[in-house]
């Protein structure tokens, strides 16, 4: 497989790896979920939540986190797209795309369950 490939899989997958949310997770676990200011009212607020309550808004705040991700994916590929931005590691380029598409384009993929495979392009 071209290592420029083998790289980009890497990287995304490291993405993936890195993709719960932490304070989502916290929540739906029923633990301490944000070091703010005001912790006593989060926490209050946190433990009036139903089960049920609790998993959409932790849906909600991992939600929010994937669509960082995409967004920040997204501003790469406009700028490899219009400002000839490269990304290597060791010297070695990433391809823009595994199947076809752009970075975010893959991450949404990713996302849903898209294994990586036959290249779709």
């Amino acid at each position: 497989m071209d290592k420029g490939i083998e790289l980009y899989k890497k990287f995304m997958e490291g993405l993936l790896e890195n993709r719960t949310d932490l304070y989502a997770q916290n929540l739906r676990e029923g633990k301490r979920v944000f070091p703010a200011v005001d912790e006593k009212r989060l926490r209050d607020f946190c433990n009036s939540l139903s089960g049920e309550n609790k998993i959409i808004i932790a849906d909600i705040i991992q939600q929010t986190r994937d669509n960082a991700i995409f967004d920040v994916l997204e501003y790469l590929d406009e700028n490899i797209n219009l400002h000839e931005l490269k990304i290597t590691q060791s010297g070695v380029e990433f391809p823009n795309s595994f199947w076809g598409g752009d970075f975010h384009c893959d991450w949404a993929g990713l996302c849903q369950g898209d294994m990586w495979g036959e290249d779709k392009k």
